[in-house]
């Protein structure tokens, strides 16, 4: 009997652990921008530590090398995002396309700036991975950036559609009762 109440306890207070661990971050609570990009941080570098099969002394001197480098691709894409304005004439198409060209050249003199510093932390085999994983994991960001767009815009239209058919009912209704309804 002592038996089963003592792994009673231990089985309800390793649940409580794992319920406590879920409830850090309640769902549908947002992240404050400092919190998102760590987050996102710990999630590249946890990537990078994965696909570059980095040791552990080397994932301590990536993580600032790679902090700062994503602070300046952050930089690099913020600007390119500034403007889109529309395209009425070609002068305007090719400002628009050339100032595109400019961003991604902006872009790739970060990356060249920052490969000496990768150099001295990783070895020759990791240092030729290290820009398709990160492209990889842009195309994965961006990937779920639509998704979320979609899910969020199929959100918004059957939000819309349930209001018009309520607001439909209700008019039904109010002219079976003889009320006229509300402009």
């Amino acid at each position: 009997m002592k038996r089963l109440m003592i792994f009673a306890i231990v089985a309800i207070s390793a649940l409580t652990m794992i319920a406590d661990d879920q409830k850090k971050q309640p769902k549908g609570q947002k992240l404050s921008p400092e919190e998102r990009k760590a987050q996102m941080l710990n999630a590249r570098v946890k990537t990078m530590k994965e696909k570059l099969l980095l040791t552990a002394e080397q994932t301590d001197k990536f993580i600032p090398i790679y902090q700062e480098y994503m602070d300046e691709m952050g930089k690099q894409f913020g600007k390119g995002k500034a403007k889109k304005a529309e395209v009425r004439t070609i002068e305007d198409a090719q400002k628009q396309v050339i100032e595109g060209l400019d961003a991604k050249a902006k872009v790739i003199e970060v990356q060249k700036q920052f490969i000496p510093r990768f150099a001295k932390v990783l070895t020759p085999q990791q240092l030729v991975k290290f820009l398709p994983v990160e492209s990889e994991m842009q195309r994965m960001v961006r990937k779920e950036r639509m998704q979320r767009m979609v899910r969020k815009e199929r959100m918004q239209r059957s939000k819309d559609s349930l209001r018009i058919k309520k607001k439909a009912r209700n008019e039904r209704i109010g002219r079976a009762k003889g009320i006229a309804p509300r402009e």
